[in-house]
């Protein structure tokens, strides 16, 4: 932690002491204005949706393998488990843009969220922790597909000049509001209502997502 901390800062001075072209400066009213464009209704239901996909990616991450625990599942699982994971993304990312191509962001936005919702009923219910790996090649899906559909989405409706930091503000709701914000509420769930209720309100979640890609 300290590393990264010192890290940052060092990125930070770099950062700051690059000089800056400011007849090529955004304004901060044009900003603004750029900002207020960009925040459309739709694109406000499309950052609701990132924001439901980072809080199951967060909850997934953070709780899957202690539930796994729970059910006495050993350590060689959960590291199969997460190579799968990880294995099931390259074919999908291979493809995504193929796919987006031919369907457009949102319905692949919407399939990522149906896998979402089935992963975490099917965790909700799971009995033998080796049953996991039946579900866990939907990681393709809900991270690969999902995240190529993301940042189409967000490059397609950027403002002119602000492709970066619509990216950013993706990254921001994805990471840090959904990611982040779900270990935190997971935790809280898990510690009140336990392990498979958190997944089935986690369910519930993604269903809200489902309806706000449609909607969007």
């Amino acid at each position: 932690f300290a590393s990264h901390v010192c890290m940052m800062l060092l990125a930070g001075c770099v950062g700051f002491n690059i000089p800056a072209d400011l007849e090529q400066a955004t304004s901060a009213k044009k900003m603004r204005a750029d900002l207020r464009e960009l925040m459309s209704p739709s694109f406000v239901m499309f950052l609701g949706v990132v924001w439901v996909m980072g809080t199951c990616a967060g909850v997934i991450a953070n709780f899957l393998f202690v539930f796994l625990l729970e059910l006495g599942g050993s350590q060689s699982l959960m590291g199969l488990s997460l190579t799968m994971t990880c294995v099931s993304e390259v074919p999908v990312f291979a493809v995504s843009g193929w796919v987006i191509k031919r369907t457009g962001e949102l319905p692949v936005l919407l399939v990522a969220l149906a896998c979402y919702l089935v992963r975490v009923l099917f965790y909700s219910q799971m009995e033998d922790p080796w049953s996991v790996l039946l579900v866990e090649p939907l990681h393709g899906i809900t991270f690969g597909a999902a995240w190529a559909a993301a940042t189409s989405y967000a490059a397609a409706h950027a403002p002119h000049g602000m492709t970066a930091t619509t990216q950013g503000i993706v990254s921001a709701v994805h990471w840090g509001l959904g990611s982040g914000g779900g270990a935190i509420i997971g935790g809280l769930l898990w510690q009140s209502v336990g392990a498979r209720q958190t997944f089935r309100i986690l369910a519930v979640v993604a269903g809200f997502g489902m309806l706000l890609a449609t909607a969007a």
